[in-house]
């Protein structure tokens, strides 16, 4: 099975089943912390056939949460349809793909890392974060050619956009994900 424009990746399970609280696992209800408990990585099992990602079959792809919501994107037989635009925009749903050579962002999406005064205070059950520091910057986590055109690299600080901070979990490590556009500056080295 191919698409033009879409990776095909198999997903199981739409939801994460069990939560992680220190040595004990703890069976969820698909609804309990719905958002937060989404799975955003799968398998790929077919590439867009317009579109050279450098992404391979086997390698696991990174997308957008909508992929698990909209029935749309369910072909059937745990099989979705993760749309693709090398131009980026918010019809991208496919973020990333990783490999035996690492992450490797896809059009204009961006992985950032939480600056320690923006991080949010969080255990399993409750989010809190604090008046004075507000999401707003991060540090750039991987290279795209997108970010090498706006001449920013890993490492780079960055501010962005309000409420475009999107947490998920990328290669074991809480990250925020946003497009290129959501970045409103960088800090300049000297």
């Amino acid at each position: 099975m191919k698409n033009p424009n879409a990776f095909i990746i198999r997903l199981p399970e739409k939801f994460k089943s069990e939560l992680e609280l220190g040595d004990v696992n703890i069976l969820l209800v698909s609804k309990f912390q719905e958002f937060e408990n989404r799975h955003m990585e799968a398998k790929i099992v077919s590439l867009p056939v317009l579109h050279d990602t450098g992404a391979k079959v086997g390698d696991t792809l990174y997308f957008h949460h909508h992929v698990v919501l909209n029935a749309h994107f369910d072909i059937g037989d745990d099989l979705y349809l993760v749309p693709f635009h090398p131009m980026g925009g918010r019809n991208n749903l496919a973020n990333a793909f990783t490999n035996e050579e690492g992450i490797h962002l896809l059009a204009d999406w961006v992985f950032m890392e939480p600056m320690e005064s923006s991080k949010k205070m969080k255990s399993d059950l409750i989010e809190l974060l604090p008046e004075d520091a507000p999401n707003d910057h991060g540090r750039i986590k991987y290279p795209s050619e997108a970010l090498e055109e706006m001449d920013i690299h890993p490492g780079d600080v960055v501010y962005f956009s309000k409420n475009s901070d999107y947490e998920m979990e990328v290669d074991g490590e809480k990250l925020w994900r946003m497009m290129t556009s959501d970045l409103e500056y960088a800090e300049i080295k000297k």
